[in-house]
């Protein structure tokens, strides 16, 4: 009991420099981190690591790199960083996570950063979206279709399990806005025009989310928050960046057209030249109907880009509102 033996085979073909040799031109292969670029051990010293030692190896954790989004850009909130390492989601900020986050903040690491996306092609591939996810709320999905983007939880209709065979049937969610901009909260859709559900007596509104081109995404209930909306109260949460998501899309969307290799890099300017273009088209239009000064008009571009993925939206009195 309690015998490594994989760790024995792994040290015995390394005594006889055995190679794993990758394909990288086959498609379809799979991509998988061979190792980190940044060692936890080496940017802290010895005593630092030795009394974090234990605690770093419980959560799996050996690489600074395992601490960020998917592009590198954003340094992962402790309760994100539960959800990707699929480990233990319960118990109190450990000291390393918070000595780490302000070393983050040093030019110790932000002097490496470019040199760590390169090194990943831009990709973080310790983030991991194909495990399930260690979360009580069953399994969630998102999928982009017709530039909006979908949320759902699988739920199973047996009536239509034989008729969308190449499809997950799931309860669509639609994410709560506050001044336009979308939070973390998900709330249950009143039933729009992508339903499929055509039972009067149930409430549900069900769509089909297909699955080549969906991602998993981390959904729990959760009064714990990043943005500051509905403080203490327990409401379903997405726990992971919603720009990641976005991003998620279009490396989906590249590869399945061809234009890219997975693990070439798809940057926040890729996501800005759509935003971009679309925002200029809509200038354009503005300023051909009405003549008015040019902060009005970019006032009213920027409120048509919030706008763009949303096909209905209520609005409250506490001033947020809810789109599908």
């Amino acid at each position: 009991m309690g015998h490594n033996l994989t760790g024995d085979i792994l040290r015995m073909l390394k005594l006889i420099d055995f190679k794993f040799h990758i394909c990288m031109t086959l498609p379809g292969s799979l991509t998988f981190p061979s190792r980190g670029f940044i060692l936890i051990a080496k940017c802290k010293d010895v005593k630092w690591f030795n009394k974090y030692r234990q605690s770093l190896k419980n959560r799996r954790i050996m690489f600074f790199d395992q601490l960020f989004n998917i592009d590198f850009s954003t340094f992962l909130h402790w309760s994100h960083l539960l959800i990707f390492i699929k480990g233990v989601t319960r118990g109190i900020i450990p000291g390393w996570y918070n000595n780490l986050e302000t070393l983050h903040n040093t030019p110790t690491i932000q002097n490496k950063l470019m040199e760590m996306k390169e090194f990943h092609n831009f990709i973080n591939l310790f983030i991991d979206m194909y495990s399930l996810f260690k979360t009580k709320d069953r399994i969630w999905y998102s999928q982009r279709d017709k530039g909006q983007y979908n949320i759902g939880k699988l739920t199973r209709k047996r009536s239509l399990e034989d008729v969308l065979v190449d499809d997950y049937i799931a309860q669509h969610f639609v994410q709560v806005s506050r001044g336009l901009e979308p939070t973390s909260i998900v709330k249950p859709c009143e039933k729009c025009l992508i339903n499929i559900n055509s039972k009067g007596n149930d409430p549900r509104c069900l769509i089909a989310i297909d699955k080549s081109e969906s991602i998993q995404i981390p959904v729990k209930k959760s009064k714990n928050l990043i943005s500051n909306t509905r403080h203490n109260q327990m409401e379903k949460r997405i726990v992971m960046p919603a720009k990641d998501i976005r991003k998620m899309h279009q490396i989906i969307n590249k590869v399945k057209k061809g234009d890219t290799p997975y693990n070439n890099f798809i940057t926040d300017e890729d996501i800005d030249f759509e935003e971009t273009t679309f925002e200029d088209s809509k200038r354009k239009f503005l300023e051909s109907k009405f003549m008015t000064e040019k902060v009005k008009v970019n006032k009213l571009v920027k409120i048509t880009s919030q706008l763009r993925h949303f096909n209905n939206i209520t609005m409250y009195t506490d001033y947020t509102c809810s789109q599908n």
